[in-house]
Order: C-alpha cells, then sequence, then structure tokens
C-alpha cells in the first residue's frame, strides 16, 4: 500500500486554511518564542561570560552567543516549542475529529482526508517554523548583546570584529575562522579588520 504523504503535495492546494494554519501555527506561537529566545540568549552570555573571563577572552562572546543560537539551540527549540503549543493541538483536533466520525463523512462525500485535513497542517508547519527560527535567532542574540553589552559591559567596539562573520559560519559549511557578529558594533569598529592576532586594525 503507498503511504499517503505523497498526496499532500497534489493540487489543487487550500489556501485559505494554508493562511489559517499558518495564523495558528506561527502567528499564535510568535509570544512564546520571542520569550524563550530573549532568555535564552541571555543565559547564554551570561554563562559564557564568566567561562570565557578566566582565559580572558569576553571578545569571542558574542560568536559563542550567535552561533550557539543560529547552528544549534535556534531550530531545535523552535521546532520544540511550536510542536508543543500547536502540534499537540492540530493532533488532538484531529482525533477527535476521528472519533466523531466526521474523517468517515469526508471519506463518504469523496473528500480525501489527507489533502482537506493534512496537507494545510503539514505546509502551515513548513512554512512557518523556519520564520519561527529566524525570530528566536535574532532575538536570542540581542538579549546576549544586553547582557553581554549592557549589564557586564563587555566592549561593544573590539567584540564586533569578531561577531560580524558568524553569518558566514551559517551559510558556509567550512565556517569561517574568526566567528563575529554584528550587533556589538559601534561606528569605529565596523570598519575594522581582523589581523592575525584577533584583533582589529581601521582599513
Amino acid at each position: 500500500m503507498a503511504p499517503p504523504w505523497p498526496r499532500t503535495a497534489v493540487p489543487p492546494y487550500r489556501g485559505r486554511n494554508i493562511v489559517k494554519q499558518i495564523h495558528f501555527i506561527g502567528v499564535k506561537s510568535v509570544f512564546i518564542i520571542v520569550l524563550t529566545a530573549a532568555f535564552t540568549g541571555m543565559v547564554l552570555a551570561l554563562q559564557g561570560y564568566y567561562n570565557l573571563r578566566k582565559f580572558g577572552s569576553e571578545g569571542v562572546l558574542g560568536s559563542l552567543v550567535a552561533l550557539s543560537l543560529i547552528r544549534g539551540l535556534g531550530p531545535v527549540l523552535s521546532a520544540l516549542l511550536v510542536t508543543g503549543r500547536a502540534g499537540s493541538a492540530l493532533t488532538a483536533e484531529i482525533g477527535i475529529m476521528r472519533i466523531g466520525e466526521q474523517i468517515d463523512a469526508l471519506e463518504t462525500m469523496g473528500i480525501d482526508p489527507i489533502r482537506f485535513l493534512v496537507a494545510p497542517r503539514l505546509l502551515g508547519f513548513l512554512l512557518s517554523v523556519p520564520l519561527l527560527t529566524a525570530i528566536f535567532d535574532v532575538v536570542g542574540i540581542y538579549g546576549g548583546y544586553l547582557v553581554g553589552v549592557k549589564l557586564l559591559g563587555v566592549n561593544a567596539g573590539p567584540t564586533s570584529g569578531r561577531w560580524r562573520p558568524a553569518w558566514n559560519w551559517v551559510t558556509s559549511p567550512k565556517g569561517s575562522g574568526n566567528p563575529s557578529f554584528s550587533p556589538f558594533s559601534s561606528r569605529g569598529s565596523a570598519r575594522s579588520r581582523g589581523t592575525s592576532r584577533g584583533g582589529g586594525r581601521k582599513v
């Protein structure tokens, strides 16, 4: 027996149902995503600072927070939060429809339950989770910025010379030898270029 999942990609697509699921899965999950991301970034910066200070490496705090969120915690925690909030609700909804024989009624009317019920929810997840992950990463990084720069007093200027290439670690499989990120940047250090010793010089 062929698996039912390929039928979810068969048109026609019900745009209204997809938008409804994106609103339920994505928009209604923004609050918990933002709240969790902010505290995750703050905790990473706080714990990372005290460990890096032992080795005099507070300047790499930005890369620690950015890479930890973008490459690891961001996608994992976003998926877990969305699954726990929306996934359980959608599963319960479909289960109640099965118990109430609503799915049997759809089959009686010649409507494919996979395409009518599962496809919009699946597409809603596929479209919402990457966007929520991006929101999680941005909010978490700025949460780390607030703790690192505003609370702990990490120098924003020299630190930015190590933060900006953090995005290259994400977009390049091999990564970058000088991870950095821009929220810690200042006007003077935004034009600096890393040297072999990890410092920076004006260009």
